[in-house]
């Protein structure tokens, strides 16, 4: 039920324009995904939106904002979902033939509502196989990641090759990097860096532990190069 009514408030004709019971329905959802998760980060979750609706509610009058807004709560309650079907064995997967480049071109638009993305899609790009939904949360989760801790001004690449079988998809930021010791956390859940611009990094941690699970169900490989002060660069290889 919770999440019905979210969906329908986050995605209404006017882009969710009445968020009134967001915060109740909000609470209920993430009490529903994190049964079996331990209390206090399910108080994690629960703070956390009711932050959410508070920063909605003063951006209201914007309705820019308010749209880039609802589309953030939607992929964020998407990953709360998607997390606690896969943690509970409830997620299924759909194989098929993916064009990569038509593919990746429709993310970079979703992306680029909220920042400008620099792209490198080479023409004749290999399909490749695997859910197209699941696919399209992790890679729109790098791009998310890599705006979130990345300044304003600072571009954000998404780049593909193909060759030997793979197909390897990167983005890169140049943002605050990532030390080595926290290259280990980076993908485990609820693990958030304390280094980011703008303030505190919104979210929960949950959208690299996602990739990574995500990753594991397509037999593909994912890893991350970076350093502190030189930005980081993921790769996805299908």
């Amino acid at each position: 039920v919770a999440e019905a009514r979210l969906g329908f408030a986050l995605a209404g004709g006017e882009c969710g324009g009445k968020f009134r019971g967001f915060v109740d329905d909000a609470h209920s959802l993430a009490a529903a995904a994190g049964r079996g998760l331990d209390q206090h980060r399910i108080a994690d979750l629960r703070d956390f939106f009711g932050d959410v609706g508070r920063d909605v509610a003063l951006r209201a009058g914007d309705h820019g904002d308010l749209c880039r807004e609802s589309d953030r709560l939607t992929r964020l309650v998407e990953n709360i979902l998607d997390f606690s079907r896969i943690e509970h064995g409830r997620k299924q997967y759909r194989f098929e033939k993916i064009d990569t480049g038509d593919w990746l071109r429709s993310l970079v638009g979703i992306a680029e509502q909220r920042r400008p993305i620099e792209t490198s899609l080479p023409p004749g790009l290999p399909a490749v196989q695997g859910d197209r939904e699941a696919l399209s949360s992790a890679v729109l989760n790098l791009l998310d990641n890599a705006i979130k801790y990345s300044p304003a001004d600072a571009p954000v690449i998404l780049r593909a090759s193909g060759g030997d079988g793979w197909v390897t998809i990167e983005v890169r930021d140049r943002g605050c990097g990532i030390a080595p010791d926290e290259q280990r956390r980076i993908f485990d859940r609820f693990y958030r860096s304390a280094h980011t611009y703008g303030g505190p990094a919104k979210g929960v941690g949950l959208g690299l532990a996602l990739v990574q699970r995500i990753a594991d169900a397509h037999g593909a490989r994912l890893r991350v190069e970076s350093a502190p002060g030189h930005g980081s660069t993921f790769h996805l290889s299908l």
